[in-house]
């Protein structure tokens, strides 16, 4: 009984996950990605599940040592307090924040 469901899966199979996993989802939890794209992948998470929803995409890869200064791009579709408690996680690491739409 999670409150935050992340989403770290081969593209390819992503959102067949979902579609799997979404319904699953508490609605005052968090469902989220983090995928390259994210149309499908946000689209799919409000479709299969009642839960906030916040596509995010890091802009670096996983041979990174450090979190300070790399980008994440945030695309908040469903429920307020979730983005806000996202952004302070990923502040607090460091990590520089862009908005921007799934497509």
């Amino acid at each position: 009984v999670a409150d935050v469901v992340l989403i770290s899966v081969p593209i390819d199979v992503t959102v067949e996950v979902i579609r799997r996993l979404g319904p699953l989802v508490r609605r005052d939890a968090l469902l989220m990605d983090v995928t390259s794209i994210k149309a499908e992948p946000v689209k799919a998470m409000l479709e299969h599940s009642s839960a906030s929803v916040i596509g995010t995409h890091p802009l670096f890869g996983p041979s990174v040592h450090s979190l300070q200064g790399q980008r994440v791009v945030l695309c908040p579709a469903r429920g307020g307090d979730w983005v806000d408690w996202l952004r302070c996680m990923f502040h607090a690491r460091g990590l520089v924040i862009r908005d921007a739409t799934p497509e």
